[in-house]
Protein backbone atom coordinates (compact mmCIF):
# COMPACT_ATOMS: atom_id res chain seq x y z
CA UNK A 1 0.00 0.00 0.00
CA UNK A 2 2.85 2.34 0.83
CA UNK A 3 4.49 1.53 -2.52
CA UNK A 4 1.26 2.33 -4.36
CA UNK A 5 1.05 5.75 -2.67
CA UNK A 6 4.64 6.51 -3.59
CA UNK A 7 3.94 5.72 -7.29
CA UNK A 8 0.89 7.99 -7.27
CA UNK A 9 2.91 10.83 -5.77
CA UNK A 10 5.65 10.33 -8.36
CA UNK A 11 3.07 10.41 -11.20
CA UNK A 12 1.61 13.67 -9.94
CA UNK A 13 5.09 15.22 -9.89
CA UNK A 14 5.79 14.08 -13.47
CA UNK A 15 2.46 15.51 -14.69
CA UNK A 16 3.13 18.81 -12.89
CA UNK A 17 6.61 19.10 -14.46
CA UNK A 18 5.19 18.35 -17.94
CA UNK A 19 2.50 21.01 -17.53
CA UNK A 20 5.08 23.57 -16.41
CA UNK A 21 7.24 22.76 -19.45
CA UNK A 22 4.29 23.23 -21.81
CA UNK A 23 3.42 26.57 -20.19
CA UNK A 24 7.04 27.70 -20.48
CA UNK A 25 7.28 26.78 -24.16
CA UNK A 26 4.05 28.61 -24.88
CA UNK A 27 5.37 31.69 -23.12
CA UNK A 28 8.62 31.55 -25.14
CA UNK A 29 6.76 31.29 -28.43
CA UNK A 30 4.48 34.17 -27.52
CA UNK A 31 7.42 36.32 -26.48
CA UNK A 32 9.27 35.54 -29.77
CA UNK A 33 6.28 36.50 -31.91
CA UNK A 34 5.86 39.70 -29.91
CA UNK A 35 9.54 40.58 -30.19
CA UNK A 36 9.98 40.56 -26.43
CA UNK A 37 13.56 39.25 -26.35
CA UNK A 38 15.20 42.62 -26.67
CA UNK A 39 18.92 42.17 -27.39
CA UNK A 40 19.22 38.60 -26.16
CA UNK A 41 20.00 37.21 -29.67
CA UNK A 42 22.13 40.11 -30.93
CA UNK A 43 25.79 39.57 -31.76
CA UNK A 44 27.48 42.97 -31.73
CA UNK A 45 25.30 46.06 -32.24
CA UNK A 46 21.92 46.02 -30.50
CA UNK A 47 18.93 45.17 -32.69
CA UNK A 48 16.15 47.80 -32.57
CA UNK A 49 12.99 46.59 -30.91
CA UNK A 50 10.26 45.92 -33.47
CA UNK A 51 7.49 48.51 -33.60
CA UNK A 52 3.88 47.79 -32.79
CA UNK A 53 3.11 47.42 -36.49
CA UNK A 54 5.71 44.62 -36.84
CA UNK A 55 7.35 46.36 -39.86
CA UNK A 56 11.01 45.32 -40.21
CA UNK A 57 13.43 48.20 -39.78
CA UNK A 58 16.16 48.47 -42.46
CA UNK A 59 19.71 48.27 -41.18
CA UNK A 60 21.26 49.95 -44.26
CA UNK A 61 20.06 52.57 -46.71
CA UNK A 62 21.16 52.24 -50.33
CA UNK A 63 21.17 55.43 -52.41
CA UNK A 64 19.94 54.63 -55.96
CA UNK A 65 22.20 55.69 -58.81
CA UNK A 66 20.57 58.68 -60.55
CA UNK A 67 19.52 58.13 -64.18
CA UNK A 68 21.12 60.37 -66.80
CA UNK A 69 18.95 63.31 -67.88
CA UNK A 70 18.29 63.21 -71.64
CA UNK A 71 19.49 66.21 -73.59
CA UNK A 72 16.77 68.43 -75.05
CA UNK A 73 16.31 68.19 -78.81
CA UNK A 74 14.88 70.48 -81.40
CA UNK A 75 13.30 67.79 -83.50
CA UNK A 76 9.53 68.21 -83.07
CA UNK A 77 7.94 65.23 -81.42
CA UNK A 78 4.42 64.47 -82.55
CA UNK A 79 1.83 64.17 -79.83
CA UNK A 80 0.50 60.65 -79.19
CA UNK A 81 -2.17 59.61 -81.68
CA UNK A 82 -5.45 58.49 -80.10
CA UNK A 83 -6.31 54.85 -80.59
CA UNK A 84 -8.08 54.46 -83.90
CA UNK A 85 -8.96 51.45 -86.03
CA UNK A 86 -7.23 53.11 -88.95
CA UNK A 87 -4.26 54.55 -87.09
CA UNK A 88 -0.89 53.67 -88.64
CA UNK A 89 2.40 54.28 -86.78
CA UNK A 90 4.43 57.03 -88.41
CA UNK A 91 7.49 54.85 -88.77
CA UNK A 92 8.18 55.52 -92.44
CA UNK A 93 8.24 59.32 -92.34
CA UNK A 94 11.61 60.43 -93.73
CA UNK A 95 13.58 62.73 -91.49
CA UNK A 96 13.64 65.91 -93.55
CA UNK A 97 16.74 67.42 -92.02
CA UNK A 98 18.94 67.19 -88.94
CA UNK A 99 18.43 69.95 -86.43
CA UNK A 100 20.79 71.21 -83.73
CA UNK A 101 20.12 70.38 -80.10
CA UNK A 102 20.09 72.34 -76.87
CA UNK A 103 17.36 74.83 -77.85
CA UNK A 104 14.19 75.33 -75.83
CA UNK A 105 11.12 73.46 -77.00
CA UNK A 106 8.44 75.78 -78.43
CA UNK A 107 4.80 75.57 -77.46
CA UNK A 108 3.06 72.96 -79.58
CA UNK A 109 -0.33 71.37 -79.88
CA UNK A 110 -2.23 68.94 -82.08
CA UNK A 111 -5.15 70.48 -83.97
CA UNK A 112 -6.45 67.27 -85.55
CA UNK A 113 -5.48 64.06 -87.31
CA UNK A 114 -5.03 62.72 -90.81
CA UNK A 115 -6.97 59.92 -92.49
CA UNK A 116 -4.56 57.36 -91.01
CA UNK A 117 -4.50 58.97 -87.57
CA UNK A 118 -1.28 60.96 -87.73
CA UNK A 119 -1.24 64.28 -85.84
CA UNK A 120 -1.48 67.72 -87.41
CA UNK A 121 0.91 69.58 -85.11
CA UNK A 122 1.36 73.33 -84.78
CA UNK A 123 4.23 75.23 -83.13
CA UNK A 124 3.62 78.71 -81.73
CA UNK A 125 6.12 81.55 -81.24
CA UNK A 126 5.34 84.87 -79.60
CA UNK A 127 2.07 86.03 -78.05
CA UNK A 128 1.19 89.27 -79.81
CA UNK A 129 -2.33 90.10 -81.01
CA UNK A 130 -1.48 89.85 -84.75
CA UNK A 131 -1.41 86.21 -85.80
CA UNK A 132 0.49 84.85 -88.79
CA UNK A 133 0.13 81.24 -89.96
CA UNK A 134 2.65 79.32 -92.07
CA UNK A 135 1.57 75.96 -93.51
CA UNK A 136 3.93 73.29 -94.81
CA UNK A 137 3.69 69.85 -96.41
CA UNK A 138 0.24 70.10 -97.97
CA UNK A 139 1.57 67.90 -100.77
CA UNK A 140 3.25 65.35 -98.51
CA UNK A 141 6.38 63.56 -99.62
CA UNK A 142 6.48 65.01 -103.13
CA UNK A 143 7.25 68.39 -101.52
CA UNK A 144 9.13 67.01 -98.51
CA UNK A 145 11.58 69.93 -98.50
CA UNK A 146 8.81 72.24 -97.27
CA UNK A 147 8.58 70.08 -94.12
CA UNK A 148 12.37 70.20 -93.83
CA UNK A 149 12.12 74.00 -93.96
CA UNK A 150 9.50 73.90 -91.19
CA UNK A 151 11.88 71.89 -89.01
CA UNK A 152 14.71 74.36 -89.65
CA UNK A 153 12.50 77.32 -88.84
CA UNK A 154 11.26 75.68 -85.64
CA UNK A 155 14.87 75.07 -84.58
CA UNK A 156 16.05 78.55 -85.53
CA UNK A 157 13.17 80.40 -83.89
CA UNK A 158 13.53 78.28 -80.75
CA UNK A 159 17.08 79.58 -80.45
CA UNK A 160 16.16 83.13 -81.46
CA UNK A 161 12.69 83.98 -80.13
CA UNK A 162 13.63 87.66 -80.28
CA UNK A 163 13.08 87.50 -84.05
CA UNK A 164 9.32 87.45 -83.51
CA UNK A 165 8.04 91.05 -83.41
CA UNK A 166 6.37 91.74 -80.04
CA UNK A 167 3.03 92.50 -81.69
CA UNK A 168 2.99 89.15 -83.51
CA UNK A 169 2.19 85.52 -82.89
CA UNK A 170 3.68 83.16 -85.47
CA UNK A 171 2.10 79.71 -85.86
CA UNK A 172 3.74 76.95 -87.92
CA UNK A 173 1.75 73.93 -89.07
CA UNK A 174 4.59 71.51 -89.75
CA UNK A 175 2.84 69.17 -92.20
CA UNK A 176 -0.75 69.15 -93.46
CA UNK A 177 -0.38 65.79 -95.22
CA UNK A 178 1.58 63.48 -92.88
CA UNK A 179 0.17 60.35 -94.55
CA UNK A 180 1.66 61.37 -97.89
CA UNK A 181 4.96 62.23 -96.21
CA UNK A 182 5.02 58.78 -94.59
CA UNK A 183 4.90 57.10 -98.00
CA UNK A 184 8.26 58.59 -98.96
CA UNK A 185 9.26 60.99 -101.73
CA UNK A 186 7.79 59.29 -104.78
CA UNK A 187 5.14 60.63 -107.13
CA UNK A 188 2.48 58.64 -105.24
CA UNK A 189 3.09 60.63 -102.03
CA UNK A 190 1.47 63.91 -103.14
CA UNK A 191 -2.09 63.08 -102.12
CA UNK A 192 -3.45 61.99 -98.76
CA UNK A 193 -4.49 58.41 -97.92
CA UNK A 194 -7.69 58.90 -99.98
CA UNK A 195 -5.63 59.92 -103.01
CA UNK A 196 -6.92 63.50 -102.72
CA UNK A 197 -4.87 66.61 -103.49
CA UNK A 198 -5.37 68.56 -100.25
CA UNK A 199 -4.70 71.85 -102.04
CA UNK A 200 -7.73 71.24 -104.29
CA UNK A 201 -10.24 70.17 -101.64
CA UNK A 202 -11.30 73.60 -100.37
CA UNK A 203 -14.74 75.12 -100.74
CA UNK A 204 -14.35 77.68 -103.50
CA UNK A 205 -16.64 78.53 -106.43
CA UNK A 206 -14.32 76.74 -108.86
CA UNK A 207 -13.96 73.44 -106.95
CA UNK A 208 -14.08 70.35 -109.21
CA UNK A 209 -13.39 66.71 -108.54
CA UNK A 210 -11.15 66.44 -111.60
CA UNK A 211 -9.39 69.39 -113.22
CA UNK A 212 -7.71 69.72 -116.64
CA UNK A 213 -4.15 68.43 -116.46
CA UNK A 214 -2.69 70.75 -119.09
CA UNK A 215 0.15 72.73 -117.55
CA UNK A 216 -0.40 71.09 -114.11
CA UNK A 217 1.49 68.50 -112.12
CA UNK A 218 0.44 65.09 -113.43
CA UNK A 219 2.95 62.63 -112.00
CA UNK A 220 0.24 60.53 -110.35
CA UNK A 221 -3.56 60.54 -110.72
CA UNK A 222 -5.24 62.55 -107.97
CA UNK A 223 -8.66 64.09 -107.42
CA UNK A 224 -10.28 66.92 -105.49
CA UNK A 225 -12.22 64.68 -103.11
CA UNK A 226 -15.85 63.59 -102.93
CA UNK A 227 -16.77 67.23 -102.40
CA UNK A 228 -15.21 70.48 -101.20
CA UNK A 229 -13.90 70.06 -97.66
CA UNK A 230 -14.40 66.28 -97.65
CA UNK A 231 -10.98 65.37 -96.19
CA UNK A 232 -10.23 65.30 -92.43
CA UNK A 233 -6.98 67.24 -92.85
CA UNK A 234 -8.88 70.07 -94.57
CA UNK A 235 -11.70 69.97 -92.03
CA UNK A 236 -9.29 70.26 -89.06
CA UNK A 237 -7.25 73.04 -90.66
CA UNK A 238 -10.39 74.99 -91.60
CA UNK A 239 -11.70 74.75 -88.01
CA UNK A 240 -8.35 75.90 -86.66
CA UNK A 241 -8.25 78.93 -88.94
CA UNK A 242 -11.83 79.91 -88.12
CA UNK A 243 -11.04 79.66 -84.39
CA UNK A 244 -7.64 81.41 -84.44
CA UNK A 245 -8.45 84.10 -87.06
CA UNK A 246 -4.93 84.67 -88.44
CA UNK A 247 -4.48 87.89 -90.40
CA UNK A 248 -2.04 86.39 -92.90
CA UNK A 249 -1.21 82.91 -94.21
CA UNK A 250 1.79 81.64 -96.18
CA UNK A 251 1.32 78.17 -97.67
CA UNK A 252 4.77 76.88 -98.62
CA UNK A 253 5.12 74.67 -101.72
CA UNK A 254 7.81 73.57 -104.14
CA UNK A 255 8.94 74.39 -106.70
CA UNK A 256 10.00 77.39 -108.80
CA UNK A 257 6.75 79.18 -109.67
CA UNK A 258 7.23 82.06 -107.23
CA UNK A 259 4.60 83.81 -105.08
CA UNK A 260 0.92 83.31 -105.94
CA UNK A 261 -1.62 85.56 -104.15
CA UNK A 262 -4.94 83.99 -103.26
CA UNK A 263 -8.35 85.18 -104.28
CA UNK A 264 -10.73 85.03 -107.26
CA UNK A 265 -9.62 87.47 -108.64
CA UNK A 266 -6.54 88.01 -106.44
CA UNK A 267 -7.57 89.58 -103.13
CA UNK A 268 -6.03 93.03 -102.56
CA UNK A 269 -4.59 92.14 -99.15
CA UNK A 270 -3.14 88.90 -100.56
CA UNK A 271 -1.49 90.91 -103.34
CA UNK A 272 -0.06 93.27 -100.72
CA UNK A 273 1.38 90.31 -98.80
CA UNK A 274 2.88 88.86 -101.99
CA UNK A 275 4.55 92.19 -102.78
CA UNK A 276 5.95 92.46 -99.25
CA UNK A 277 7.45 88.98 -99.45
CA UNK A 278 8.87 89.59 -102.92
CA UNK A 279 10.59 92.72 -101.62
CA UNK A 280 12.74 90.70 -99.20
CA UNK A 281 13.38 87.65 -101.39
CA UNK A 282 14.19 86.64 -104.95
CA UNK A 283 11.11 84.47 -105.53
CA UNK A 284 9.38 85.47 -108.77
CA UNK A 285 6.48 87.87 -108.50
CA UNK A 286 4.31 88.06 -110.49
CA UNK A 287 4.52 84.25 -110.53
CA UNK A 288 5.52 82.09 -113.48
CA UNK A 289 2.46 80.93 -115.44
CA UNK A 290 2.30 77.39 -116.85
CA UNK A 291 -1.29 77.38 -118.07
CA UNK A 292 -2.48 75.24 -115.16
CA UNK A 293 -6.05 75.79 -114.00
CA UNK A 294 -5.98 75.99 -110.20
CA UNK A 295 -9.20 74.83 -108.51
CA UNK A 296 -10.32 74.45 -104.89
CA UNK A 297 -7.15 76.13 -103.64
CA UNK A 298 -6.32 76.71 -99.96
CA UNK A 299 -5.04 80.27 -100.55
CA UNK A 300 -8.19 81.13 -102.52
CA UNK A 301 -10.47 79.85 -99.73
CA UNK A 302 -8.43 81.77 -97.15
CA UNK A 303 -8.68 85.00 -99.17
CA UNK A 304 -12.45 84.52 -99.45
CA UNK A 305 -12.50 84.58 -95.62
CA UNK A 306 -10.85 88.02 -95.65
CA UNK A 307 -7.35 86.67 -94.85
CA UNK A 308 -4.23 87.78 -96.73
CA UNK A 309 -2.95 84.48 -98.15
CA UNK A 310 -0.31 83.36 -100.65
CA UNK A 311 1.24 80.21 -102.02
CA UNK A 312 5.02 80.51 -101.96
CA UNK A 313 7.06 78.08 -104.07
CA UNK A 314 10.58 77.15 -103.00
CA UNK A 315 13.33 77.20 -105.62
CA UNK A 316 13.38 73.42 -106.20
CA UNK A 317 12.33 70.09 -104.67
CA UNK A 318 15.63 69.45 -102.89
CA UNK A 319 16.54 72.51 -100.79
CA UNK A 320 14.86 74.47 -98.03
CA UNK A 321 16.17 77.94 -99.03
CA UNK A 322 16.65 78.84 -95.36
CA UNK A 323 20.05 80.46 -95.98
CA UNK A 324 19.27 81.54 -99.54
CA UNK A 325 16.51 83.94 -98.58
CA UNK A 326 15.38 85.95 -95.57
CA UNK A 327 12.93 83.48 -94.05
CA UNK A 328 13.70 84.61 -90.52
CA UNK A 329 13.85 88.35 -91.12
CA UNK A 330 11.23 90.55 -89.44
CA UNK A 331 9.59 91.51 -92.79
CA UNK A 332 8.97 87.84 -93.54
CA UNK A 333 7.63 87.12 -90.09
CA UNK A 334 5.63 90.31 -89.91
CA UNK A 335 4.26 90.23 -93.45
CA UNK A 336 3.09 93.41 -95.09
CA UNK A 337 2.99 96.32 -92.66
CA UNK A 338 -0.45 97.40 -93.87
CA UNK A 339 -2.20 94.05 -93.39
Amino acid sequence: MANQNRWRTFGRVVVLVWVLNVIGLAALAFAFLRGGFGNVFSFGAPVPTASATLRPQPTQTTTPTPLPTPSPTLTPSPSPVPASPTAVPDTQTPTPSPTPSLAPTPASSVIGHSVEGRPLQVFTFGNGPLKRLMVFGIHGGSEWNTVALADELIAHLSQHPELIPPENTLILLRVVNPDGLARGRGSDSRGNAHNVDLNRNWKTPDWVEQWPLKGCWSGYPLNGGDGPGSEPEVIWLRRFIVAEKPEAIISVHSAALGILPGGMPPYARSVSLAEALAAVSDYPYPPIKTGCEYTGQFADWSSLQGIAAVDLELTDHEHTDLTRTCWCSPPYLRGASNL
